[in-house]
Parts: C-alpha cells; sequence; structure tokens
C-alpha cells in the first residue's frame, strides 16, 4: 500500500481536501475495498516524531460510500490554520480492517509560503 517517495505541496493558508486512491499490493495493486475499515491521515514534523507527540495532528478520512463504483477511494480535509507555517513535514495515512492496521501510505508535505 506505500510507495514513501510522494510529494504533497500546496499554498500556506489554503485549506485543502486531498483525495486518494488506496490501493492494495499484494493483489496487483487493485483498489482496495474500503467498506468496514478505519482510516486515519496523520501529519507531523518528521517520520520519527511520535504520533503521540503533542505537535502531531490527526484527521479523519472520509471513506466513499459508493465503493463499488470508486473502490479504495476516500477523502481528507485540512484546515488552512493547520497550514499557516511554511515547511515541510511528514504525513502518514493508515487503514485499519478486520483489526488490522496497515500504513496505506507516506509523504512528504510541503507548505509553499506566498
Amino acid at each position: 500500500m506505500a510507495d514513501d517517495g510522494s510529494i504533497l505541496a500546496f499554498p500556506q493558508g489554503n485549506d485543502v481536501t486531498l483525495t486518494f486512491h488506496v490501493t492494495d499490493p499484494g493483489n496487483g495493486n487493485a483498489p482496495f475495498a474500503l467498506t468496514g475499515c478505519t482510516l486515519v491521515f496523520l501529519r507531523k514534523k518528521g517520520n520519527y516524531v511520535p504520533d503521540t507527540d503533542p505537535s502531531a495532528r490527526s484527521y479523519s478520512v472520509t471513506i466513499d460510500p459508493d465503493q463499488v463504483t470508486n473502490p479504495g477511494k476516500a477523502t481528507v480535509s485540512i484546515p488552512a490554520a493547520d497550514n499557516g507555517v511554511p515547511g515541510v513535514s511528514w504525513a502518514r495515512m493508515d487503514v485499519a480492517k478486520s483489526g488490522k492496521l496497515r500504513t496505506a501510505n507516506t509523504w512528504v508535505m510541503e507548505i509553499g509560503a506566498v
């Protein structure tokens, strides 16, 4: 599920909505059926910062309710207030299904000064 190589970049001070298509590498990268899953998008200063660090931010992920037409599709919204300082941070999306936790992907996040 993770490729660990992508960069998410957006301008400082903007509300951001990200759309994801979660895939299953164990099944030829077919869309991962998210019915019954819980997804969490976590943002922190770096990948070695503990998830429990007070600076870490967790965001709810909305799963597309039509997983037949849009399998693996989900969105997360990040408020402008959390994008107020330019710089680089790190993000991860986790998928929990049937008691199993998987990292769907990780990213470098860059907030560009405007």
